[in-house]
Order: C-alpha cells, then sequence, then structure tokens
C-alpha cells in the first residue's frame, strides 16, 4: 500500500491556526476564522468553502446574531426562523459554508477547492479472477489520492493548541 497524506496533514504547519487551549476548551471564534482565511489568501489562495464540525456549524450560526447581521423575512405569512450561515462574506471574498461530520472534531477547514485534484497513481482496471462454475468473477484495481496543489493555499483551525 502507498503511504499517503490525508487532508489535514497537506495543510502546511504555518497554516495551522490555533485557538490557545491546550485542552480544547475553546471554540472556534470569528476572529480565528478570519486569521485563517488572511493566512491562505495571503499565500496566494482565493478561499471560497469553510468546511465545519456539526459544533462549529452551530458556533458558526452564533457569527449572525451580532450586531446588524440578521436575515429580513418578508411578509406576513412568513414563519421561518433561520438559524445557519450557509454564506460567509468576509473582507477576502464570499466563502460557502459546509457541514461536515467526518472533519476531526473542534477543526475547522478552509480551502479553494482549485487547489486541490485527484491524482491517478495506478490506472483503473479489470481483471478476470478464477471462474466457478457459471459464475464469472472479476477485481477492479487502482490507487488514486488527493494532491494539493499548494501547500500554503488552506488553512486549518485547531481548537486545541
Amino acid at each position: 500500500a502507498s503511504p499517503m497524506a490525508g487532508v489535514q496533514a497537506q495543510i502546511d504547519s504555518s497554516c495551522v491556526v490555533k485557538s490557545g487551549a491546550s485542552d480544547g476548551s475553546k471554540p472556534l471564534t470569528e476572529a480565528l476564522l478570519v486569521t485563517a482565511l488572511k493566512t491562505a489568501y495571503n499565500n496566494g489562495a482565493d478561499v471560497n468553502r469553510i468546511i465545519v464540525t456539526p459544533d462549529n456549524s452551530v458556533v458558526l450560526a452564533g457569527f449572525a446574531s451580532a450586531a446588524g447581521r440578521y436575515r429580513t423575512i418578508q411578509g406576513k405569512e412568513a414563519k421561518t426562523i433561520v438559524n445557519v450561515v450557509n454564506l460567509y462574506v468576509s473582507p477576502f471574498g464570499e466563502q460557502k459554508v459546509e457541514i461536515n461530520r467526518f472533519l476531526e472534531a473542534g477543526n475547522t477547514f478552509v480551502y479553494e477547492p482549485e487547489q486541490w485534484t485527484n491524482v491517478t497513481l495506478r490506472p483503473w482496471a479489470k481483471k478476470d479472477l478464477a471462474k466457478t462454475g457459471d459464475s464469472t468473477k472479476a477485481q477492479l484495481l487502482g490507487e488514486f489520492s488527493l494532491k494539493h496543489k499548494n501547500y500554503k493555499a488552506s488553512a486549518l483551525i485547531l481548537e486545541s493548541a
């Protein structure tokens, strides 16, 4: 098996923003998010995605309660309560917010999808296996991975130091 690094391991250590709490007790803040966006922007990325854990999606929704940042629902029939941030507008552009249950707990990932690509390590091929009676068996073999084109063009926010 080929040793490959996961997404979080492919981010340069200078692009990791830490909350400063050694026990993971300091949650995501807007200041940490803006710092991560600025770090990636300064390194050549036009970040347009923010990936958050389910817990951090709730924290991010709380950012909207700051003074002057709310959504007005028009009309008398409106009975919708909105408590989500699905588009975050920062000094570094607009970022779509996506929730990801597989992101490591407490982490937030900001990136530009165009800075990532799939690479083929071994082309996919079909290999016929031994025949058993009327059954024909086959196996698909191949390898691919994810490549970060610029290790500094993404940022990761960690809730611990």
